[in-house]
């Protein structure tokens, strides 16, 4: 049995309020998540921009001390 399935399982005998806890709890973890992607993805086509237009600077990481 897979852990999806066994989840499916356990939420089958959780009460209507656990579940729209649960509910809740996933869809603020989905989005979470989206909103970093999003963050990526657009610092990503910023990035792109700035190369195409000659805008971009390379910067040295820091010295290790």
């Amino acid at each position: 049995m897979s852990t999806v399935q066994e989840f499916e399982h356990a939420a089958e005998r959780l009460s209507r309020a656990d579940l729209i806890h649960l509910r809740a709890w996933l869809d603020d973890k989905i989005e979470v998540d989206l909103v970093v992607r999003d963050e990526v993805i657009h610092a990503i086509a910023r990035a792109r921009g700035e190369i195409a237009t000659g805008q971009a600077t390379a910067r040295k990481p820091a010295a290790i001390a």
